[in-house]
């Protein structure tokens, strides 16, 4: 019996049923997301963080002010007069979640992972070094948008 599931698991591995593929559901990354200031102050009431820090948090002026854009491969993060269009690659989609490895900047040689939550029309992304998540929300598609 050892050696029958021995050679089923050879065949698995050679026929790629077992190795990581790309996942076959839609990417509900897809579109625009605008950074939402009140849902992710909201949001940062809820979590678990010292009161300082959750001071320090709300102090800080950019939440509400990044739009990003993802495409099928790449994504676009703007704010104000910065702009970035980096790659990206999602390693699994479940549940609730989108897990993707993503660049930072052109420069990076190593990229970063990064569970991100999606619920309807909105979108969790953890801050790094914060312990929290900022709240997007998708933005319409526009009439006159290309198909």
């Amino acid at each position: 019996m050892p050696l029958r599931r021995g050679v089923m698991l050879i065949v698995l591995l050679w026929s790629g049923v077992a190795a990581a593929e790309p996942p076959t559901r839609p990417n509900p990354l897809l579109g625009s997301w605008q950074s939402d200031r009140e849902l992710t102050l909201q949001r940062l009431e809820v979590d678990r963080l010292p009161p300082e820090r959750k001071e320090e948090i709300r102090t800080q002026g950019t939440f509400g002010e990044a739009v990003v854009e993802f495409f099928a491969d790449e994504y676009v993060w703007e704010m104000g007069e910065r702009r970035r269009r980096l790659p990206y690659k999602i390693l699994a989609i479940e549940g609730g979640y989108v897990e993707i490895e993503y660049y930072r900047h052109r420069v990076e040689t190593r990229p970063t992972r990064m569970r991100v939550f999606v619920s309807g029309d909105l979108l969790y992304t953890p801050i790094a070094g914060y312990g929290f998540y900022e709240v997007f929300r998708r933005l319409p598609i526009p009439a006159n948008a290309p198909d």
